[in-house]
This record gives C-alpha cells, sequence and structure tokens, in this order.
C-alpha cells in the first residue's frame, strides 16, 4: 500500500540451488534504503548477515529444519513442529530478578495449521479456499502473513521461510482474512505454469499488492 511504501525481497541463488544473498529494499516518501544480506551455510548452521556483518542472525538446523536462532539482538527463539508444521515459536528472554539471579522467561507465538493450512499465527489469520499453493522457493501464504496482515514483523522470523526451512507450507491459498484482519478478500494472478504473479487484498480505498518475479 502507498502510504507504507514499497518492500522488496531479491533472493540469488547458488549453484546447488541454495539462497547465497537476500537484497532487501525498502522505498518509503521518496527515500531508499538498501540492505544485502549474506547467506553461509556451515553444517547444521546457517549465518545470516549484513555485509558489514553489524546484524547478524544464526540459524541452527535439525532434520532439515530450523530448530533455533539468535536475532541481531542476542534473543534466542526456538521452534516447535508436529507433524512436520511449525506450531511455535518460542522467546527466550533473559533477565535478573530482584536476587540478582538470571532467570529465564518464554513467550510463545503459536503458528496454528487446520486441514493443512496456516489459519492462524497469534491468534489471528485467514481462511482458505480450494486452489492449491504453489510454492516455488517462497510460500506466499507465509508472505500475506508478513506484508499483509503484518504478523511477522522482524526479518529474523521471515528469513526462515524465505529460506524455505520452516517444514510443510500451507496446502491451499487463502481466500480472506479472518473477523480479526476484517474479512479482507484476496485477489490472484499467475504465472503460465501456475505460480503466482501477485496477491491484492483490498480494504476499501486501501489496496496492498504483493508482487512475484521469477527468474529461470
Amino acid at each position: 500500500s502507498d502510504y507504507l511504501g514499497t518492500i522488496e525481497y531479491t533472493l540469488t541463488y547458488g549453484e546447488g540451488g541454495q539462497i547465497e544473498k537476500i537484497g532487501y529494499t525498502v522505498e518509503a516518501e521518496g527515500e531508499t534504503q538498501e540492505m544485502i544480506y549474506n547467506v553461509k551455510r556451515e553444517g547444521e548452521q546457517i549465518l545470516i548477515a549484513d555485509e558489514e556483518e553489524a546484524e547478524t542472525f544464526t540459524y541452527v538446523l535439525k532434520d532439515g529444519k530450523i530448530a533455533s536462532y539468535v536475532d541481531a539482538y542476542g534473543t534466542s527463539f526456538r521452534l516447535e513442529y508436529t507433524d512436520n508444521y511449525l506450531t511455535s515459536v518460542i522467546g527466550v528472554y533473559e533477565g535478573e530478578n530482584e536476587d540478582g539471579e538470571i532467570e529465564k522467561e518464554e513467550y510463545p507465538v503459536e503458528y496454528k495449521y487446520t486441514d493443512n493450512n496456516l489459519v492462524a499465527i497469534d491468534g489471528g489469520g485467514l481462511k482458505f479456499g480450494e486452489q492449491k499453493n504453489i510454492t516455488n522457493g517462497v510460500d506466499p501464504v507465509i508472505c500475506i502473513y508478513k506484508f499483509i496482515l503484518t504478523a511477522i514483523t522482524e526479518n529474523s522470523d521471515f528469513f526462515p521461510h524465505l529460506l524455505g526451512l520452516c517444514g510443510n507450507s500451507s496446502a491451499n491459498l487463502p481466500t480472506s482474512s479472518d473477523v480479526i484482519y476484517g474479512n479482507l478478500p484476496f485477489t490472484y494472478t499467475y504465472e503460465e505454469w501456475g505460480g503466482i504473479k501477485s496477491i491484492t487484498c483490498t480494504d476499501e480505498e486501501d489496496v496492498s499488492t504483493i508482487s512475484f518475479e521469477y527468474k529461470d
């Protein structure tokens, strides 16, 4: 939507089909901010860092899925799965209590799947139809949560989904947001081979569009 400006992610793939770079461009109010994050794999670890290494995210893989990570601020997160579907992302925050002892507090964000579709993150979400969700690298359903519902705010939470390392994607495409998000309808345009070209959500005068570009 115009007042939010535009956000673009550009993915660069290496020889093995793995993502090597994530370009991140934000255009708002006539100004453009660009960042490039490099993706390095070392065994069961994935390191994502900007070129100055001012922002570094460390992800740990288990069974081909992200099991935990540490964000750029040093906060730890743990991911839990059921039948290969992500069910919660748990932030672990450390602080001192009155006696000066370190205490850990956990804050879970629940991912709710019904009939193999991600119907809610943290209580609100989407209604699904029969149309199949074809993921080609990036899951369109997660993009709706990120860009239209803004239920995923941090890049550290979004990057594992961009890399396709959070287990299964939703089986179908949503027809609208749920009542918590105003029952707003989605319309889609498609590539000839069936992948999604764009997703549009209309809320009276406010129109949000997510566009996908594919390279051979």
